[in-house]
């Protein structure tokens, strides 16, 4: 069995904004999402970080990109999403995609 450890924290923006946020990763969904979120999140081709840092800026606090993205009318449950995945990052991760 292979085991990938992560080596403390990342270096630079470019790592962190490579992390995936579906498939059992530190930063996957949340279980009250379902199923369907994360086939919409493929489907609309956002798997990294980055890719959804992209739509909803380095602060993570604009949800209207991501929602249109993935075709969701409801603002607040991506904002709830976007919470989710700040909550899961360190301060240096936050740091660094605000710095890129």
């Amino acid at each position: 069995m292979l085991v990938k450890e992560g080596r403390g924290q990342v270096e630079s923006a470019y790592w962190i904004q490579q992390k995936l946020v579906l498939w059992g990763t530190r930063l996957d969904l949340p279980s009250w999402v379902g199923e369907s979120m994360a086939r919409k999140m493929v489907t609309a081709g956002v798997v990294t970080l980055g890719q959804e840092v992209a739509l909803s800026g380095p602060q993570m606090d604009d949800p209207s990109g991501l929602a249109a993205r993935l075709g969701l009318c409801s603002q607040r449950t991506v904002q709830k999403l976007l919470d989710h995945w700040k909550t899961k990052l360190s301060c240096h991760d936050h740091l660094l995609l605000t710095s890129s």
